[in-house]
């Protein structure tokens, strides 16, 4: 999204973006101007080995504990993120994330906060969903800027955008070019990528954790009234069996469940750790309308999907794996609700 602005505005930002952006055509690009506009990776801390001038921090969760061990060092490498930025750069920060809260004192450098529920420089308000996008009018230091309008659902997506503004304005951007930035964002890939919206929705987001995977569903939940099943293939053997718990209180707005076995990403098997305990737990903390299912392969979702999709359906594969070659089959298979997809185009419109 900040790229976006800064290309706006006309200062043709370099960027180096972990996923596939269409307006590049690429993960990256090169330009002429004075920023370089890059998405850091706190898995491993190799976020230390930036020596940023501006760093965004939207949210702080316990999660790469196979790395970090504590929360103690997790927190304590986010501090040392802050502390690297020069005397004249600046942090952006959440005001509503407990977790960044958890940094205990500021530091002396200016900080930015942006936020929804708890005051801050960069915020939104008036928020209003409609067909997969959000309308919000912005409010910076005090004055409503005006309204901008994000083709990206759900609330943590107004967070990303306030974010970027944030950085934005501060360094001198109009708003016109930040709306205008905000307004030509289309996402990137596996974010709440659309495969096929004809007659049913196919959905692919790389949301793995338990957060984010209930940021995906209750942004999908505040566009429509449709039937969602969420396939999930849990990442990770270390990651399911700290977050079991969690998942299971991540998909209260989807209608149908399907877990796959787990995607190792390389880590060896944990004894007794199986995609069974994120069925389990979704199925005891859930609301009791969510119906789940266990299937082990991708294949065997195929299956089960083609047999039961119905028009008007949205399918969202979700997990960092391999999981989003079920979205890829299911949406260029041109038999499926073949014959109504015409009279469903025309009621919804």
């Amino acid at each position: 999204m900040l790229a976006y602005i800064l290309e706006a505005a006309g200062w043709d930002p370099s960027a180096y973006i972990g996923a596939i952006v269409p307006m590049y055509k690429s993960n990256a690009k090169t330009g002429l101007g004075d920023f370089f506009v890059s998405e850091a990776d706190e898995s491993d801390e190799s976020f230390l080995k930036l020596n940023p001038e501006v760093a965004v921090i939207t949210n702080i969760e316990r999660d790469h504990m196979d790395h970090y061990r504590t929360s103690d060092k997790l927190y304590a490498s986010f501090r040392k993120y802050l502390e690297k930025l020069p005397s004249k750069g600046f942090g952006v920060i959440s005001a509503d994330d407990p977790g960044v809260h958890e940094l205990g004192p500021m530091f002396a450098r200016r900080l930015v906060t942006f936020g929804i529920d708890n005051p801050a420089d960069c915020m939104a308000v008036n928020i209003r969903n409609h067909d997969f996008s959000v309308t919000f009018e912005l409010v910076w230091l005090g004055e409503n800027l005006g309204s901008i309008k994000i083709q990206a659902p759900g609330e943590f997506n107004v967070k990303n955008a306030l974010a970027a503004s944030a950085v934005a304005l501060k360094l001198g951007v109009e708003f016109k070019n930040v709306k205008a930035g905000l307004e030509n964002y289309r996402g990137i890939s596996r974010r709440f990528e659309i495969h096929k919206n004809n007659g049913f929705m196919v959905v692919d987001d790389y949301a793995h954790h338990p957060t984010e995977i209930k940021a995906i569903l209750s942004g999908t939940r505040a566009n429509t009234t449709r039937r969602i099943i969420a396939v999930f293939q849990p990442h990770r053997y270390s990651r399911t069996n700290d977050m079991q718990k969690e998942y299971g209180r991540a998909f209260d707005d989807a209608d149908e469940v399907i877990v796959t076995d787990i995607y190792s990403a390389g880590e060896k098997p944990i004894e007794n750790v199986t995609s069974a305990l994120v069925a389990d737990s979704i199925r005891k903390q859930a609301h009791p309308g969510v119906h789940v299912t266990e299937l082990s392969t991708l294949d065997s979702v195929i299956k089960r999907l083609k047999s039961q999709i119905r028009p008007g359906d949205i399918i969202i594969t979700l997990g960092a794996g391999d999981v989003h070659k079920v979205a890829e089959e299911i949406a260029c298979d041109p038999s499926l609700c073949a014959e109504e997809q015409s009279l469903y185009h025309v009621q919804t419109g």
